[in-house]
């Protein structure tokens, strides 16, 4: 008697201490962080898998379930990208294995992307003839409208005219002193209504207008020069 009374209250108090276990460590809930860029046209979506509270030694397998995009890499593993094309609704689930019995192991979440106009190019400022140093003004300023936009790429179209080299000279070595020349291209055309027009053009959008154009990066000015040095006439043999 005295022996089964000894059990009874051995596994009373086993149950009380496994219960108080479960109470300080409860199993933990899955949460989908998520972040979005836009490159190009396309928006790309990056999820990630956690949990509520800190585990230790989580060897867990993940399987990511889209819909309304495509996975472009990490689908077994802890973060996803995800490809979203369009703008519209979606929902991403992600299943994990290794978590304790009775644990909820997916969680789904839904997203959704607003519809946007794309980006276009802007024209932020042009003028003809002016002083060196007004001129290095309002180029800085062009560099400014530049840093607002690390993505966006520089356009400076200019007018075809007998003082071309000196002048693409001038652009290409200042923009070497500032840092600038790998994010700015020349066009050149004669079609164009002012001797200066400088754009910036955001990541995804189009290159302004440019009949005729003549292309070439600001960093290739030796390049250019080539490409409009005359070319040398032949020297008449003396009789």
């Amino acid at each position: 008697m005295k022996q089964t009374v000894f059990t009874a209250i051995l596994i009373i108090v086993f149950c009380i201490a496994a219960f108080a276990q479960t109470n300080e460590n409860p199993r933990p809930n899955i949460t989908i962080s998520s972040s979005d860029t836009l490159t190009n046209e396309y928006r790309i979506l990056i999820f990630s898998a956690g949990f509520d509270r800190q585990i230790e030694n989580n060897n867990f397998k993940y399987k990511w379930i889209i819909k309304g995009g495509k996975i472009l890499a990490g689908e077994e593993t802890k973060t996803v990208a995800v490809l979203r094309e369009y703008p519209g609704e979606g929902t991403v689930s992600v299943d994990i294995d290794g978590l304790a019995k009775n644990c909820n192991s997916r969680i789904s979440k839904e997203f959704f992307i607003p519809y946007f106009d794309p980006p276009t190019s802007m024209q932020v400022d042009e003028y003809d003839k002016t002083t060196e140093s007004e001129e290095k003004e309002r180029i800085d300023s062009f560099f400014v409208a530049l840093d607002n936009d690390p993505t966006a790429q520089g356009i400076i179209k200019i007018r075809l005219h007998e003082k071309l080299t000196l002048r693409l000279k001038f652009l290409s070595d200042y923009m070497n002193r500032k840092g600038y020349s790998k994010r700015i291209s020349f066009f050149v055309s004669d079609q164009q209504a002012r001797l200066n027009e400088f754009w910036i053009v955001p990541n995804g959008a189009d290159s302004p207008d440019c009949k005729d154009c003549i292309t070439i990066k600001a960093e290739d000015f030796e390049k250019l020069v080539k490409l409009f040095q005359p070319k040398p006439t032949a020297k008449k043999r003396k009789k």
